[in-house]
């Protein structure tokens, strides 16, 4: 619903919605995520939670600042590997 209480309606490609009434256009709230395979070239580090199914596993990921440089990104997934040095199992 619009702030006018009218439907929207998305336009063809999804990158925005806009009001049946007065064609005022909204769009989606922008959550960056950064995704990371970390390597050392023969092995990678998946995580895992709880509730995923037996054998599931995913790659690192996480939301990010907006406008953060892939150094920043990459720095901040390397902070919380060594965090988990302890709870790594393989």
């Amino acid at each position: 619903m619009s702030e006018t209480g009218q439907p929207t309606h998305r336009n063809r490609s999804g990158s925005h919605r806009a009001c049946s009434n007065s064609s005022t256009i909204y769009y989606p709230k922008m959550s960056p995520v950064s995704i990371v395979l970390v390597s050392d070239g023969e092995r990678c580090l998946l995580g895992r939670q709880s509730s995923f199914p037996r054998g599931m596993y995913s790659a690192l990921a996480g939301f990010c600042d907006m406008g953060s440089s892939s150094p920043t990104i990459t720095c901040s997934h390397s902070c919380w590997v060594e965090r988990q040095q302890g709870r790594v199992q393989s």
